[in-house]
């Protein structure tokens, strides 16, 4: 039984998908572009209040920004 998931964040494919640069998601999201930078690339784990900006920003739902992995 595991007592935790493993998530991988999909914010670089979602944001290349939307057509936007770093710059454009931290204007419109008003999340700094390091921070951005940084989930994009695991290297800091999302605040909750900072997953609905980026997903407001994005016009997407919560679910569709994570996904599970083994």
């Amino acid at each position: 039984m595991r007592d935790f998931l493993n998530l991988k964040c999909n914010l670089k494919d979602i944001r290349k998908k939307h057509n936007m640069s770093l710059d454009k998601l931290s204007e419109i999201s008003n999340v700094s572009k390091s921070t951005l930078s940084d989930i994009e690339n695991n290297i800091v784990d999302p605040k909750t209040s900072t997953v609905f900006k980026i997903t407001i920003a994005l016009d997407i739902k919560f679910e569709e920004l994570f996904e599970i992995i083994e």
